[in-house]
């Protein structure tokens, strides 16, 4: 069994440099560096983004609660935080409660909006504008960041909106952004996914803070990305998954690579 450990070992240390070609990283030791190389990787939010509906899996719990404070009757403008690691599912979770069909028809105007490290407040001022505002007259003649924070609020003053921050990464942001979001009372709702739980409490959010995924959890998860196998790859299985240490996207990534592989394969030779 310890050479069986061992070949699983050197099979998720070549994952995980597949792994970290997609932007991800495995957490294969405690304490590893999270520096990030020069090498501009596809952004891993755009699979979460755009997932199947069929492909969502252990985050029903989470989805509740979050459409409960969404669709919730309040009129005041709330913002809501999602906050955990990288990998802990917060772009799926938000994807997911953003594209149900009762949000759709509660919110007058939706946004999504991706930030990431170094944000461009202009940029993002445009991209708003373009998904609530639409075809509104004058609306590309703006440049100046303050004159799109007017033409935003004035959009967005008598609408019940929703907009979703994804990957948020700087405290200083929501001060940015803040005033581009008018206090309506329409039950407006803003939704910010974040690593930084300061960069969440700047914003006095409803902090909602997301926990890594228990074995078993993890498990259903990887079993329904990877399909069937054999009873005997059980504790193989197991051992793969433990190293993914209840990340989500971690766990689901692997278990795709290794579908493309036999069976039989999965203790290391070809990955």
């Amino acid at each position: 069994m310890a050479s069986k450990i061992q070949e699983v070992n050197d099979s998720l240390g070549k994952i995980k440099d597949r792994v970290e070609r997609y932007g991800l990283r495995l957490p294969l030791e405690q304490g590893a560096s999270s520096t990030a190389t020069n090498v501009e990787a596809p952004d891993p939010r755009l699979k979460s983004r755009f997932i199947e509906k069929d492909e969502f899996v252990g985050i029903e719990t989470e989805s509740e609660e979050i459409l409960q404070k969404l669709l919730e009757e309040s009129p005041t403008r709330s913002v809501i935080s999602l906050v955990g690691q990288g990998g802990i599912g917060k772009t799926t979770l938000a994807t997911n409660v953003y594209d149900d069909a009762a949000v759709q028809e509660k919110f007058e105007s939706r946004a999504w909006i991706t930030v990431s490290r170094a944000f461009n407040l202009k940029k993002i001022l445009k991209s708003m504008r373009r998904q609530v505002c639409k075809s509104e007259p004058g609306m590309e003649e703006l440049e100046d960041a303050d004159e799109q924070i007017q033409y935003l609020r004035k959009s967005l003053e008598a609408k019940r909106y929703l907009v979703v921050f994804d990957d948020v990464w700087q405290k200083e942001f929501w001060g940015a952004i803040e005033s581009a979001l008018p206090k309506n009372n329409k039950g407006s709702r803003i939704v910010i996914t974040t690593r930084n739980v300061e960069a969440a409490k700047s914003s006095l959010c409803d902090l909602v803070p997301l926990k890594t995924w228990s074995l078993e959890k993890a498990l259903e998860l990887f079993r329904k990305k990877v399909g069937q196998y054999p009873e005997e790859l059980e504790d193989l299985s197991r051992a793969i998954v433990s190293r993914c240490r209840g990340l989500p996207l971690v766990i689901a990534t692997v278990a795709r690579l290794l579908s493309t592989k036999e069976r039989l394969s999965w203790n290391g030779k070809g990955c």
